[in-house]
């Protein structure tokens, strides 16, 4: 049996093709390999292309910066005045102007009664309801101490034990004359006696009806409320009351 002879031509065809591949591979990535490099190569390759698009510059927007937001200012919370007594609070028995007080008596001048009140055999006075009364029942008018000039109105006086001495801290209220409830307190106004007290009324001489009551420091009323007229006379600006215990039971 005879050998066969190799087919030379067929196998010299399938060399030159694997040859060409392997050039055209070779070149095809040098092409790629270039336009990755430089990019601008693709450029004349491409018909009627314009420059590749680069990337678009992010534009960075501006830091904000923080403006100060204002914040309500606190109001600084009302605290209470400490009170003595269970009293409401009232509008402060203050003069808008005031004479310069002058020199402050030690105590209140005495007082005559006239007329049938110096009677010695004069009926005694219906005992009051109430633990304080008016000494003598009297109301007095006299001229401010401390100016001679027609610039004051006011009601003051004292308040006594039986044995006549001062008894301070007690609340003496004034109505009326566009007055509610204003509380001041013997022993407030030591010019008319260890157990002075004041009311101003006003800077001028004027006819007014006002009522002054004596109080305990609960509230309780201790006095008949005192009726009270002022003139329009400078020489009787002042009006004076004093307040007297007639209970001997009571004590303040």
């Amino acid at each position: 049996m005879s050998k066969r002879a190799p087919n030379t031509s067929r196998d010299r065809l399938w060399q030159r093709l694997t040859l060409a591949t392997l050039v055209l591979t070779a070149l095809v990535s040098l092409c790629y390999l270039a336009i990755f490099v430089q990019p601008a190569l693709l450029e004349g390759l491409l018909p009627n292309s314009g420059p590749m698009p680069t990337l678009a510059q992010v534009r960075s927007l501006p830091t904000p910066t923080p403006t100060h937001i204002p914040t309500d200012t606190p109001v600084a919370s009302w605290t209470p005045l400490p009170t003595r007594t269970p009293w409401p609070t009232t509008v402060p028995n203050t003069p808008t102007s005031s004479p310069t007080p002058g020199p402050s008596p030690t105590f209140l001048p005495t007082w005559t009664p006239q007329g049938a009140e110096n009677d010695p055999d004069r009926p005694l006075p219906t005992r009051s309801n109430y633990p304080f009364a008016l000494q003598n029942n009297e109301i007095v008018y006299t001229q401010y101490f401390f100016s001679s000039e027609c610039n004051w109105l006011g009601i003051a006086g004292q308040v006594l034990d039986k044995s006549g001495n001062h008894v301070v801290g007690l609340p003496v209220v004034l109505n009326g004359g566009g007055f509610q409830n204003v509380v001041t307190y013997s022993g407030d106004a030591p010019a008319y006696g260890q157990s002075g007290w004041e009311h101003f009324i006003d800077n001028q001489v004027k006819e007014g009806d006002f009522s002054i009551q004596l109080y305990d420091n609960q509230g309780q009323a201790i006095s008949d409320q005192v009726q009270v007229h002022t003139r329009a006379d400078c020489r009787t600006n002042l009006t004076v009351l004093i307040f007297e215990l007639n209970w001997d039971e009571y004590v303040p």
